[in-house]
Formats: structure tokens, sequence, C-alpha cells
């Protein structure tokens, strides 16, 4: 795996460093493509551009660089200002892109207490170079004296609360494992096997199953006794009003009475209709 690692390293040319390593074949390559990119465009066929004769002092704006340019009649107007610019511009644009650091001074707009070790690296180097400026030399070497120091006490204080976070959360880990490994399985004495600890789960599954059902049926059984309960008031009502109602024909009265107390029974859902005034008459033959 190490052979690997260095491997990649030495063909990259980052151990040991060397980047021309890496630049030669980009060179060979782009100089590859710039001699098939002529070779195109002498095999072009170009109509004939005129020419302008232009006053003296008239192409003085003109930079050196684009002067050499062939007119823009071909789709490689681009590589032929790379080419025409060189290998510094080539290494600029290959160079990879940095985040410029923050310029940070004492009394600017950026300036806060530091709360990383980020910030305190950028306002120590900020306040140094303001302590040279302001104070004599003798002095300015002192407090900066003093300034390192504290910044490496900080970090050391940075770097041993890192610390003590992973050890706490390693012994958290290792307190958890131990007390898992300590939980007791009470089985009725004697040691605990495979086939006991199967056993168990699985008198586990059954009696929850049996707790299920068993819910299931005290929920049937109350449904149940609420539709008895609700059939035997109904009952219970019809027959009082058809005693009522053969006592009344017998004595053979007339009656008008107000039908909102009558009852429209749907199994156990009831429902009671709006108020209407209905004549009954009851005759004895």
């Amino acid at each position: 795996m190490s052979h690997t690692i260095k491997g990649g390293w030495r063909k990259t040319g980052l151990a040991p460093f060397c980047p021309e390593q890496v630049i030669a074949p980009l060179r060979a390559q782009e100089a590859a493509r710039a001699a098939e990119y002529a070779e195109e465009d002498d095999n072009l066929e170009r109509p004939t551009t005129p020419t302008i004769e232009s006053s003296e002092g008239e192409g003085e704006g003109i930079p050196a660089v684009l002067r050499g340019l062939s007119p823009p009649t071909h789709g490689h107007l681009l590589h032929q200002l790379l080419s025409a610019m060189g290998t510094p511009l080539f290494e600029e644009l290959s160079r990879p892109f940095q985040t410029p650091q923050p310029n940070l001074l004492p009394g600017g707009i950026g300036w806060s207490t530091p709360k990383t070790i980020r910030t305190l690296n950028l306002q120590e180097k900020a306040v140094a170079f303001t302590l040279r400026k302001s104070l004599p030399r003798e002095q300015a070497e002192d407090v900066i004296s003093t300034l390192k120091g504290s910044s490496a006490m900080a970090r050391n204080a940075a770097g041993l609360e890192q610390a003590l976070h992973r050890t706490k959360a390693a012994e958290h880990a290792r307190a958890e494992r131990r007390r898992r490994n300590r939980r007791v399985v009470d089985v009725g004495g004697g040691p605990v096997y495979a086939g006991d600890c199967r056993r168990m789960a699985t008198e586990r599954a059954v009696n929850e199953a049996a707790k299920q059902e068993a819910a299931v049926a005290a929920r049937q059984r109350r449904a149940l006794v609420k539709r008895f309960n609700t059939w035997k008031r109904i009952l219970s009502n019809v027959r009082n009003w058809g005693k009522k109602s053969s006592k009344r024909h017998l004595e053979g009265t007339l009656l008008t009475r107000v039908k909102s107390n009558m009852t429209i029974f749907d199994g156990p859902v009831l429902e009671t209709p709006a108020e209407q005034l209905t004549r009954w008459e009851y005759r004895v033959t």
C-alpha cells in the first residue's frame, strides 16, 4: 500500500517535488496541437484579405504580441493568442486558484475577538506588523515575543480541548459497551446457551401476539355490549309506546301530538327527525 502511494506521489511530482515532470508532457502536447493546427491552417483555402495601407503611428497602440496574429478567419484564434503570448501565460492559467486571505488590520471592520486558531494566526501577523511599525524596535520585539507565547498557549489549549473531547467520547462508548455486556438475563438459574435465548425470543413473540389478539377480542366484546344495550333501550321504548297506543285505541280518544320524540334507528346509530305536527285518530269500531 505504501509503495503504491509513494509511486503516485513520485509520478505526479509531489515527492520529491518536481513540477516539470507534469508540466513537460503538457508542453509537448501543446506543441503537438500547435503543429496540427498549423497544418490545418496551411491546407485551408482562405479568401484573399484586402490590405489597407495605414498611416504612420496607427499601429503604435497595438501590442507586439497581437501584431503577429493572422486575420481572424479561423476558429483557432484563441490558440494562436496563447501560443504568441508564450509559456508564462500557460503556467499562469494552469496554476490552481487560491482564495485570497482577508486583509485584517487593527481598527478595521473585519477585526474581532479571535475564536478559532485560523483567526488567531491571521491577527497575530497583523498585530506584529502594527507593533513593528508603531513602537521602537526593542519594545516591539519584546511585545511580539509575549504575543507569540500567548498564541502558542492558546494553540496548546485548543489541542488539549480537542483531545479531551475525543477521550470523553471514547470513554462513553467504552462504558456503553461494558454496560451492554453486563446486562443480566433471568432464566431461572444455570448457564445461558444460544438455544435458551432463541426459545425466550420465540416465547416473547408468542406472548406479544396473544396480547394483541386479546386486545382485539376485548374491543369487539365492548362493541357488542354497547350494541345490545342500544337495542334493549329501543325495544323497551317501543313496548311502552305500543301499550299506550292500545289503551288509547280502546278508549276511542282523538290525540294530536308532536312527532319530535319518534326515533328512527338503523342498527346502533340513532337519528331524530325535525319536529312535525301529525294528527292521530283512534276510533272504536
